[in-house]
């Protein structure tokens, strides 16, 4: 299988990144430098480009790129990056993905934890409505900018088919 990942320097992508790889999949790496590796291709979400022909013949995607929401403290500079980061990097990742003939059948997108909030010891699934907060409002952001991907009911992340074409 061949799998484009955003954010595979984190903390998750590394560890999935190194589990795809170890079990044979083909992974192709988009960071924000210029690639060193066959493996890397380009991607800048704050100047809306990306290096297209690392999408080429992939069979999935998988999004995690977006301002670390644990690395500083939650000023309102801070809250800004945090959603920037995630509309404009979403944004560009789908957009590419949807332009792709075929378009990869599966996208995997993660945004950030605390989508159902602070709700206690009530259980929760997948059809429990969005919590309060920032946390829950970045990921409804993030989820909102794959909307011309595909569309999921899915909670905290986004594993969507691509819209039929019309």
């Amino acid at each position: 299988m061949h799998i484009a990942i955003t954010g595979a320097s984190g903390l998750i992508g590394t560890e999935l990144t190194n589990a795809l790889r170890a079990r044979g999949d083909r992974v192709t790496i988009f960071v924000r430098r210029e690639p060193v590796t066959s493996d890397e291709a380009r991607w800048d979400p704050e100047r809306g480009t990306i290096d297209a022909e690392g999408l080429a013949g992939i069979d999935a995607a998988i999004h995690l790129a977006g301002e670390p929401i644990g690395a500083r403290r939650w000023t309102a500079t801070q809250k800004a990056r945090i959603l920037e980061s995630r509309e404009r990097g979403t944004e560009l990742f789908t957009r590419a993905l949807a332009a792709l003939r075929p378009a990869p059948p599966v996208l995997l997108s993660a945004s950030a934890i605390g989508f159902y909030g602070e709700r206690g010891d009530e259980e929760l699934d997948e059809t429990a409505s969005s919590g309060t907060g920032f946390s829950a409002h970045v990921v409804r952001l993030s989820r909102r900018s794959t909307r011309g991907y595909g569309s999921c009911s899915c909670g905290a992340g986004s594993s969507s088919r691509p819209a039929a074409a019309s």
